[in-house]
């Protein structure tokens, strides 16, 4: 469950009883000196005394960046009130819920058209839907953050398989925008772009046409997934626009909201890269074909050495392996006292030592 604070906190539980009790105190002793000073007074200064017992034990304060909910024995009432003071009778309780800005991160993994495992990281940031604080007590944070990656990764899976790599990385502003607009519009402009139409003024034919002559595919007024990209890309401020003016009216949740009791302010794209394992697969890949490349090095110099002089087979490949750096052995040439060259292989000393 989330963290649904009661407005006594333990120091302020503590001061807030202990001047209960003063206060209860200093009465009764008012009252009994009154009683004893002037009998007839009795009974209007307990009501007066009374009356200012009630208004100091019924006026709760909801401090900064906190909302409270009202509860009778315990039990919600679905009503809520902002900072300030506020009036809470005997038999209610104001609880508080932290009104502040909070951070889900969001990590998701996603395969592109060209077989590319990528990855996504960013932050969610979000606050709990005042109007609605009894749902999200319902919730806990994990059950939100599960919500929020389905989400998303649903979406990324759907766009990513049309997709290459580069277009994750090129656009990644994009993906952005559109990742905002699934979490905080009502109406996503990529399954019903009536609002992006409204904003051009234009009527549906003339719109349609518009998509048409910019090669951005449709059925009815939603985008097909291959076109969503460019779809966004082509009406960026708009769609921005309706993000802006959503974040000032609270009143428009969009679906995952309203299943969360949450605003969300916006999500933050932090990082779009290859995911460990396959940033792993493709450095063995490139060892690989390292290997490759410096064998058919090698064979290609055996050739070559084989054609240039009546050297054994054997000294030509260990001779091939060292002029390519291929081997732990050391070529030496001697000459003899014809002037011809005899070359020499033997271990290196390095290697040896190594061995050792």
């Amino acid at each position: 469950m989330n963290d649904i604070k009661n407005r006594y906190r333990l120091r302020t539980w503590l001061l807030d009883n202990f001047l209960k009790v003063g206060l209860v105190s200093f009465l009764t002793v008012l009252l009994v000196v009154t009683g004893y000073l002037y009998p007839s007074l009795t009974p209007f200064v307990a009501s007066i005394l009374l009356t200012l017992f009630i208004i100091k034990t019924s006026i709760v304060r909801v401090p900064s960046i906190h909302f409270g909910e009202y509860r009778v024995f315990d039990e919600r009432t679905g009503d809520t009130v902002g900072e300030g003071l506020h009036w809470c009778w005997l038999w209610q309780r104001i609880h508080l819920h932290d009104a502040s800005v909070k951070n889900i991160e969001i990590k998701e993994s996603f395969t592109t058209l060209d077989e590319v495992e990528a990855k996504l990281k960013g932050t969610v940031q979000y606050r709990v839907d005042d109007k609605n604080a009894a749902k999200f007590a319902d919730f806990s944070e994990d059950t939100i953050k599960k919500g929020l990656s389905d989400l998303v990764s649903s979406e990324l899976g759907i766009i990513a398989g049309l997709h290459e790599y580069k277009s994750f990385i090129k656009d990644r502003e994009t993906i952005q925008l559109i990742i905002d607009c699934i979490l905080c519009l009502k109406k996503v402009p990529h399954h019903d772009f009536d609002e992006v139409r409204e904003r051009e003024a234009l009527d549906e034919p003339d719109f349609q046409n518009l998509l048409a002559d910019e090669k951005i595919e449709f059925t009815g007024k939603s985008i097909k997934p291959k076109s969503r990209i460019e779809f966004y890309n082509l009406f960026s401020e708009e769609i921005k626009a309706l993000l802006k003016e959503e974040l000032s009216n609270r009143n428009k949740n969009s679906a995952v909201e309203s299943k969360y009791a949450i605003d969300i302010d916006h999500f933050a794209l932090a990082d779009v890269g290859w995911t460990d394992e396959f940033k792993k697969a493709m450095e063995e890949d490139k060892k690989a074909e390292a290997k490759v490349k410096a064998a058919k090095q090698t064979l290609e110099l055996i050739k070559k050495i084989g054609d240039l002089s009546d050297i054994p087979p054997t000294t030509a490949l260990h001779a091939a392996m060292a002029i390519t750096n291929n081997t732990s052995h050391q070529t030496i040439a001697v000459e003899g006292e014809s002037g011809g060259v005899m070359p020499i292989i033997r271990p290196s000393i390095a290697a040896a030592d190594d061995d050792d």
